[in-house]
């Protein structure tokens, strides 16, 4: 099956702005998504910075399909 398919252009400001969008797409309120970013992107952040991987951003075992 070909996923790209699947997928739509989304006008993400209006989903964020409409309490009822928001809720049904992420599943959480736009208060608790901000939240979540909010520490997902310090997580990320500092991962990037951390000098102890094994290997190299994209240098893992690929998918196979």
């Amino acid at each position: 099956m070909h996923y790209q398919h699947m997928f739509f252009n989304m006008d993400t400001d209006k989903a964020l702005n409409n309490a009822r969008l928001t809720r049904a797409i992420l599943g959480v309120t736009r208060k608790e998504f901000e939240a979540l970013l909010k520490v997902f992107t310090q997580v990320l952040l500092d991962r990037r910075e951390s000098k102890t991987r094994k290997r190299a951003i994209g240098g893992g075992a690929k998918l196979r399909c």
